[in-house]
């Protein structure tokens, strides 16, 4: 018995046989999403994109090099932490919490799983970590008690303060392979960029 897939009905395909159509059943959820989303049909989407054209569009993209300077920048300083332990002190999940933890006060357990894009277990877990090597503690949050925040301690302020001096000890091991013109230009040219991504993030997306 002879089959082939019908893309031509978007998510809702149809699996075609010699003796007829078989529908497969789409939840709630997969409707409302191709709703959402364009509808490719399989084939020709395969024709358009290939390995040298996600290459060219990596390699002409300037957000996705500021990310991989920022994933490897983050890589060498954690290294580099965990080489003067003696032992694997944090993991990259770890580092990516600091940032969107608030110097005075702390932040909600819920926040920061929403800023990571994680479930709540998944945040919880990785402040339990921190909380194990002493550089943040969980405290009621002061406007509602049965909130959770993470707050950075006194060991906490001096991990983040060490790691910055971390982090500026490979921006001059940079200024010694590219020189220091380009690391300035960075600078300026991030400097002027945050305020203008801090403003999208608060801007409604476009339907």
């Amino acid at each position: 018995m002879s089959s082939a897939v019908d893309y031509t009905d978007g998510y809702h395909w149809r699996m075609r046989t010699s003796r007829g159509a078989i529908k497969k059943p789409v939840s709630t959820s997969a409707k409302r999403h191709a709703k959402r989303v364009p509808r490719l049909e399989e084939p020709r989407l395969a024709a358009q994109v290939n390995s040298a054209r996600v290459r060219s569009e990596i390699q002409t993209s300037t957000a996705q090099l500021l990310l991989q300077c920022a994933r490897l920048w983050d890589e060498r300083a954690t290294a580099i932490v965990s080489a003067e332990a003696g032992q694997i002190v944090l993991r990259p999940a770890h580092t990516k919490l600091f940032p969107h933890i608030a110097l005075e006060g702390g932040t909600r357990i819920g926040v920061l799983a929403q800023k990571l894009g994680v479930t709540k277990q998944a945040v919880s877990q990785l402040v339990d970590d921190l909380v194990q090597v002493g550089v943040l503690e969980v405290v009621a949050d002061k406007e509602d008690g049965r909130a959770k925040c993470a707050r950075l301690t006194p060991k906490g302020f001096a991990a983040i303060s060490h790691g910055l001096g971390v982090l500026g000890g490979i921006e001059s091991a940079l200024v010694e392979r590219v020189g220091a013109t380009p690391l300035a230009d960075l600078r300026r040219a991030l400097t002027a960029i945050l305020p203008a991504l801090e403003a999208m993030a608060n801007e409604p997306l476009k339907s």
